[in-house]
């Protein structure tokens, strides 16, 4: 049985009391608005995505000028030169000159978009797939 020596602690005035009380509420006020101003919508992480939108859409304009300026030539091209007005007779409505004939062949199907269709034949002089006819 050990000994007990009771010490008598300081009684706290009201006061302090008060004042810790206050500062505490003070600190969790601050803490809250710091995370407000943060993560809201309209804080440092909604003006970061905001910025990055911004960077993004004006590397949207400067490719919608670039295509702009492209078409823009070929407008130009269109109406002031001969030549290109024939390759595009030629070539995409598939008009000839009298006397001229076409001939229009097949496309071949793209090897990535279909690979079984009309695959290669491998080295050996088989092919690998049947040949499909289109």
């Amino acid at each position: 049985m050990g000994i007990r020596i009771l010490i008598p602690r300081p009684r706290r005035r009201a006061g302090a009391v008060r004042a810790r009380r206050f500062l505490w509420a003070a600190f969790g006020i601050a803490l809250w608005g710091v995370a407000y101003t943060v993560f809201s919508a309209g804080g440092m992480v909604g003006s970061m995505r905001a910025r990055a939108k911004v960077e993004r859409l004006e590397q949207e304009v400067v490719a919608a000028e670039e295509a702009n300026r492209a078409l823009r030539e070929e407008i130009e091209a269109l109406r002031d030169d001969p030549g290109t007005i024939e390759r595009y007779a030629r070539e995409d409505l598939y008009l000839a000159k009298p006397g001229e004939k076409v001939y229009l062949l097949p496309e071949l199907p793209d090897e990535d978009s279909n690979p079984a269709a009309g695959s290669r034949p491998s080295s050996d002089g088989e092919s690998s797939a049947p040949l499909t006819r289109q």
